[in-house]
């Protein structure tokens, strides 16, 4: 965004800036609801991060196999989206043993 802006001068300083007309739209959408500049700016901040931050990347399964762990591909996808609560729990599983 604003990547191609003509800057106009008035005695050796910067005075105006011109951008298309589709970018202007953009802008003032972006500044007029706070939920949309506030993701645009988590985006910005995130590519920010991304840039500084040298480490190495892993995937889940990279780190996974790294660790010799075991996990049912359902659960690890209900874990993902949030949905672990779907699955009984050790401790469920071993009160219910108990108890036979």
């Amino acid at each position: 965004m604003l990547e191609n802006v003509q800057v106009i001068q008035e005695k050796g300083q910067n005075k105006f800036a011109v951008i298309d007309f589709e970018e202007f739209v953009l802008v003032k959408e972006l500044l007029s609801n706070a939920e949309k500049l506030e993701d645009y700016l988590d985006y910005l901040h995130i590519q920010t991060v991304k840039t500084q931050d040298k480490s190495p990347r892993h995937s889940f399964d990279d780190v996974m196999a790294a660790l010799k762990v075991s996990v049912n591909a359902g659960l690890a996808n209900a874990i993902i989206e949030g949905r672990e609560n779907d699955f009984v729990s050790e401790d469920e599983i071993f009160a219910s043993q108990r108890s036979l």
